[in-house]
C-alpha cells in the first residue's frame, strides 16, 4: 500500500484489496496524480516558509521533478508539476497567480508533445479535476462561506472549507470516471477527505523513511 501511495506501483498488492480501493472509489491514492504533487509542495512550503531566497525556489522545483522522475512522468504529475512551478515563479515574479490559466497552459505543453493524450482517459481525469477545482471551487466556497455566517461557527468553516477542494474535484471527474470505467460510487465522496487527510500524513512520512532507508535500512524496515 505505502508503495502504491509514494510511487505508484501497485505490483506487490494484493488484487482483492486494490478492488475495494476502486469501488470505494479512492483508487486514485494508489495512482500518483496532482494531489501526491500538490502534499509533497505543501509540505516543502511549511518546511521552508522562513526561507524564501530564490535558491530554495529552485531546491523547491528541483525536488518537484526528481518526484516526476520517480512516478515515471505521467500525465498527472506533470500537470501538478508544472502548475506548481508556475506558482512558484508567480511568486518571485509578483505576479497573480491563476489555477485555471496554468493547468491551460500545461494542458497546452502536453499536447504539443503528445496530441495523442487528449483522448487518455488519465489526461482527461486530471485536467477535468484542475478545471473543476479552478472554476467550480470560488463558488462552492462563496456559498459555504455564506452557510457558515448564517449559523455563525468558524469552526464549522474550517474543518468544512478544507474538504470543498475534493468535493469539487470529485463532482468534475464524476461524468468521466462513470463513461470510462462504468463504476461510480457516490460514498467516495464522503470516504475521500479522510482519505486523503491520511494521505497527506503517510506521503511526507513514507518519503522521509524512504530516503533514511538507503542509510539504515534494517532499523527502518520495523518502522515501516
Amino acid at each position: 500500500v505505502l508503495s502504491g501511495i509514494l510511487f505508484g506501483d501497485k505490483a506487490y498488492m494484493d488484487d482483492e484489496l486494490y478492488d475495494q480501493f476502486q469501488t470505494n472509489g479512492i483508487a486514485h491514492i494508489l495512482a500518483v496524480s496532482g494531489l501526491h504533487v500538490s502534499l509533497l509542495y505543501s509540505g516543502l512550503e511549511k518546511l521552508l516558509q522562513k526561507r524564501k531566497s530564490i535558491i530554495i525556489s529552485l531546491l523547491s522545483v528541483f525536488l518537484i521533478y526528481c518526484y516526476c522522475a520517480l512516478s515515471g512522468f505521467c500525465t498527472s504529475v506533470i500537470r501538478a508539476s508544472v502548475m506548481t512551478v508556475l506558482k512558484i515563479f508567480s511568486v518571485k515574479l509578483n505576479r497573480r497567480y491563476d489555477s485555471v490559466c496554468a493547468a491551460t497552459f500545461a494542458a497546452i505543453l502536453l499536447l504539443l508533445f503528445r496530441p495523442y493524450l487528449l483522448f487518455d482517459s488519465g489526461f482527461q481525469l486530471s485536467f477535468a479535476a484542475a478545471y473543476s477545482m479552478g472554476v467550480a471551487l470560488p463558488y462552492i466556497q462563496g456559498k459555504f462561506l455564506k452557510l457558515s455566517n448564517r449559523i455563525r461557527s468558524e469552526r464549522f468553516y474550517s474543518l468544512g472549507s478544507s474538504s470543498l477542494v475534493i468535493i469539487a474535484a470529485q463532482i468534475g471527474m464524476m461524468p468521466l470516471i462513470a463513461f470510462h470505467f462504468l463504476n461510480f460510487s457516490p460514498i467516495s465522496i464522503l470516504i475521500n477527505p479522510l482519505a486523503i487527510y491520511l494521505a497527506s500524513l503517510i506521503l511526507p512520512l513514507g518519503l522521509s523513511v524512504f530516503l533514511l532507508s538507503f542509510f539504515f535500512s534494517t532499523f527502518l524496515l520495523y518502522f515501516l
